[in-house]
């Protein structure tokens, strides 16, 4: 399932984020941060779109 994709995503974003905080990488956390909203909306709308199309 692609939502499962996408929290994968989110999760590996955010470790990502942590690692790059604690060496000091400020812009590199950032951007993986952003990543990880964008997974998050991305498979908000999938999951919506699944649930919607059940109704």
């Amino acid at each position: 399932m692609l939502v499962e994709e996408k929290l994968r995503k989110t999760i590996t974003s955010l470790e990502r984020t942590l690692i790059n905080l604690e060496k000091g990488d400020k812009l590199a956390a950032k951007c993986d941060l952003d990543h990880a909203r964008d997974y998050i909306d991305e498979g908000f709308w999938l999951l919506y779109d699944e649930i919607k199309d059940k109704i």
